[in-house]
């Protein structure tokens, strides 16, 4: 009796979140894990540059970006500039697509020919994602792979570090390096240690077990 009861719980169960799937009108817009949840962030490429893997990767990290810091990821990839100053091509663009009306946010444009990148924040974002912040993403992050020619990677890793950006979280390579260097040393000298003192001996040297000399 108790597992029938069980089992038509979640019969009950699924039944009702089929009915409050059905109930949402664009299911594909909502993040998983709040049905309350539309997205405002976009992938804009008009001209196919990106690969569809790469597209999804996108999207992917905007959406999270957006559902966990209320903000909006707008990438776009164009060809060129053209004869449009990187700025006011923002700024239109921008404004024609609506970033900051519903949330503040930030635009990511990347031009695959000029390999030049810009990034524009609405108002109310740019105390987190300041000039500095945008200057060592585009650096740090995007030049280095448009350098080297590979557009896909500079616009994945503009988009990651962001995402980072929009929660305060975003650290250059060096500061990376900085972050992890005592671990980098500290290892490196418990391992000579072992080496050193714990040789031939019939004890573990990190503690514990014991090991047969073959």
């Amino acid at each position: 009796m108790m597992r029938l009861t069980r089992h038509m719980y979640s019969l009950w169960g699924v039944a009702l979140a089929l009915f409050l799937f059905a109930l949402v009108p664009d299911a594909f817009a909502m993040h998983p894990f709040s049905p309350t949840y539309k997205r405002t962030s976009q992938i804009i490429d008009r001209q196919g540059l990106l690969k569809e893997k790469v597209k999804s990767d996108l999207l992917t990290t905007a959406d999270d970006a957006e559902y966990y810091t209320d903000r909006q990821m707008i990438i776009m990839v164009i060809p060129s500039f053209g004869k449009w100053q990187p700025h006011m091509f923002a700024l239109s663009a921008a404004k024609r697509l609506g970033m900051g009306l519903q949330k503040s946010g930030a635009i990511l444009i990347v031009s695959r020919d000029d390999r030049k990148a810009y990034i524009n924040v609405s108002s109310g974002l740019e105390r987190i994602v300041n000039g500095r912040v945008i200057q060592n993403i585009i650096a740090n992050e995007i030049m280095p792979q448009l350098n080297k020619g590979d557009f896909q990677q500079a616009v994945l890793k503009g988009a990651d570090a962001l995402a980072d950006a929009f929660d305060g979280s975003y650290k250059t390579p060096a500061e990376k390096r900085k972050q992890y260097l005592p671990f980098a040393i500290v290892i490196p000298v418990l391992i000579l240690m072992k080496v050193i003192f714990g040789k031939g001996q019939g004890r573990n040297f990190f503690g514990g077990g014991s090991w047969k000399r073959w």
